[in-house]
């Protein structure tokens, strides 16, 4: 448990970990992977709204769209799914 309250990734106790967090934290490629990550959870996250928002039915696919600043195709799209 000691390692994941570790700022720094120097004062981790194990090695692999360290490693790791280092090239996450401290590296071009690493903060890159980060963001990918991060981004993708963030559209996972949108469409699950998006897919309880057009369930719900309250609001226009549009104001969905422009919500969520997902694509109105897309949400066109997931609307059309939800009724198949």
């Amino acid at each position: 448990m000691h390692d994941f309250f570790c700022a720094n990734p120097e004062d981790m106790l194990n090695p692999l970990l360290r490693e790791r967090v280092s090239y996450l934290k401290e590296t071009e490629g690493g903060r890159e992977e980060v963001c990918k990550i991060v981004e993708d959870l963030i559209t996972e996250e949108k469409i699950e709204m998006a897919k309880a928002a057009i369930a719900e039915g309250d609001l226009t696919l549009e104001q969905i769209a422009k919500t969520l600043r997902l694509p109105l195709p897309f949400v066109q799209e997931l609307a059309k799914q939800k009724t198949a």
